[in-house]
């Protein structure tokens, strides 16, 4: 949606009338009575008002001057020419004008469109103000300007979203669960964790929203070992039963607990706070904001040993540093948020004897000799698995 702001105070009114002038053609809708007019044959008749104040909307596009406009004249005499010199001022430099030679009689709407440049030039926009200069051609009388309207358009601010804070902390796959229950934090707010392979774990996100309203929804997306972009992580419904995304390295887990529950406002308590979703996909509700609120969502998450991605390094002794992943939410249209103040950080550790889940594949004999030269044999039946193992 655009933003119109119009005259709100005279800055100078030279051969204009009448004073007020501001308050003659700052109407929304078009209305040409009343309006104001220069003298009579003007020779540079300049006046110049200052416009509504209005929030940077942080856009190059979109940004248009109007007015309405007519010449005025007497029935006698030979009429002559009205030239006008319409410009954009902050404070008193020029951003774009435009010129209207041979204004006709007959109230008609004028504009101009800033280009990109000329909009990333405004540094303030409190103090934008139109100037109007009306001129006679040579040799005209018994013609002057008339002005009913003015005003300037530019588009909405865009709401921006910040990822602010987050917290981290175990879980399990109870679906009686949800994103406010548990005081089990692995660390305090904005402080990176550890987390066991093959288990589940929380990651809640704090988003601030700033500038104007909007509605949103968005999603969870990570990133392995700081390099590659941030993708989104897939949705698993059983990632412990064989051939239901078992083999996905990292995954939201469905089911996991209470889906799209209304998240309370936990780790910032401050300010104007909308409930967000607790998520046990990839994915929010979308979330009405008013502006300036934040809100909180949580995912949960799980990351397996072995996939068929291969096998997540854990730090155990003899294996490289240890792999971690950093979580980023974006809009659910796949678009990064404006700032990320925080990136919360996931680092695998190390539980002690566990293997990781495996697939039976062709069945291996592996021999082994002990040091008394025996020979031991052992089998992996894998046709049938309730086979002993020999």
């Amino acid at each position: 949606m655009a933003v119109f702001v119009r005259p709100d105070s005279d800055q100078s009114n030279n051969n204009w009338t009448s004073a007020p002038l501001w308050s003659k053609i700052n109407t929304a809708i078009p209305d040409d009575t009343p309006f104001i007019q220069s003298e009579n044959d003007p020779a540079n008749d300049i006046f110049e008002v200052t416009l509504e104040n209005q929030t940077d909307p942080a856009q190059s596009i979109g940004h248009i001057v109007r007015y309405r406009m007519q010449k005025g004249q007497t029935g006698g005499g030979q009429p002559g020419t009205i030239n006008a010199i319409v410009g954009l001022y902050e404070a008193t430099t020029l951003i774009a004008s435009q010129t209207e030679s041979a204004v006709a009689t007959g109230f008609a709407t004028f504009s101009f469109t800033l280009s990109a440049g000329e909009a990333d030039s405004i540094t303030d926009y409190d103090d934008l103000r139109v100037r109007v200069d009306a001129d006679k051609s040579a040799g005209a009388r018994t013609s002057w300007l008339e002005v009913s309207g003015i005003e300037f358009e530019t588009p909405s601010a865009a709401a921006t979203f910040d990822q602010v804070d987050f917290r981290i902390r175990p879980s399990d796959a109870d679906p009686a669960i949800n994103a406010n229950a548990g005081g089990d934090w692995e660390a305090g707010i904005d402080v990176n964790a550890s987390m066991e392979l093959d288990l589940l774990f929380r990651i809640r996100f704090g988003i601030n929203s700033a500038i104007s309203a909007e509605t949103e929804g968005f999603q969870i997306r990570s990133q392995k070992n700081g390099t590659g972009g941030y993708t989104l992580i897939p949705n698993t419904a059983t990632p412990f039963v064989a051939g239901a995304g078992d083999n996905v390295e990292i995954q939201c887990i469905d089911g996991s607990y209470t889906d799209g529950a209304a998240t309370t406002d936990l780790l910032n308590a401050v300010g104007s706070f909308v409930a967000g979703n607790g998520n046990d996909d990839n994915t929010t509700a979308t979330i009405v904001f008013a502006t300036g609120e934040h809100t909180e969502l949580e995912f949960c998450i799980l990351i397996r040993k072995l996939s068929d991605d291969g096998h997540v390094d854990d730090g155990s002794v003899g294996q490289s540093p240890a792999d971690f992943w950093d979580f980023r939410i974006y809009r659910d249209d796949g678009t990064a948020l404006d700032t990320y103040t925080v990136t919360p950080r996931v680092t695998i550790t190390n539980r002690p004897g566990h293997i990781g889940g495996t697939w039976i594949e062709t069945s291996l004999r592996n021999l082994v000799v002990d040091d008394d030269g025996n020979l031991y044999s052992i089998h992996e039946l894998a046709d049938e698995p309730s086979t002993a193992i020999r």
